[in-house]
């Protein structure tokens, strides 16, 4: 009965220090680019972070190339990308198993501020797809032939046809 004692000790202390830097540090900066239309950019920048959120894996911290570029991502609109690790949607695309636990240390390890309203944007969405699937354009109506015109009495050939009296 301890270890679910340890894991709730631990959720409480991960909300702790993110509502303290969150407040330490202040509104975050005016973003310098607009929401992403997809997100595959994004969680490709920030997949270095894989081996470190990954079930299973020994492994002390995230790798020294995971974290500046978790950073960068978390101070830019293109931070709901994260939404598809929270929401798993990143296990079924990359056959990962994400720990749940890692996943809410990762950016106490890399020191990086999480914007406050980023769990809510997961939520409420809308979260950008991973990938934009390229819509099919519809193909032009199909126009039917003009009618035939109307047919003209027929002839009889002219090797069919005897002046009368004549035969």
């Amino acid at each position: 009965m301890a270890a679910p004692t340890v894991v709730s000790l631990l959720a409480m202390a991960v909300v702790a220090i993110a509502a303290l830097q969150a407040t330490a540090a202040g509104p975050p900066p005016p973003p310098p680019y607009g929401r992403p239309t997809n997100c595959v950019q994004t969680l490709y920048e920030v997949s270095s972070c894989a081996p470190f959120l990954s079930t299973g894996t020994v492994i002390s911290g995230p790798p020294a190339s995971c974290c500046a570029p978790l950073r960068a991502v978390l101070r830019t609109p293109a931070s709901i990308c994260l939404c598809h690790a929270i929401g798993g949607e990143i296990n079924e695309l990359l056959r990962i198993n994400i720990d749940p636990i890692r996943l809410a240390l990762l950016p106490v390890a890399c020191w990086a501020i999480v914007p406050p309203q980023l769990p809510a944007m997961c939520f409420v969405g809308p979260v950008p797809p991973i990938f934009n699937i390229p819509t099919m354009s519809p193909s032009p109506p199909v126009t039917p032939p003009p009618p035939m015109p109307p047919a003209s009495p027929m002839r009889p050939p002219p090797w069919a046809s005897t002046p009368p009296g004549h035969i």
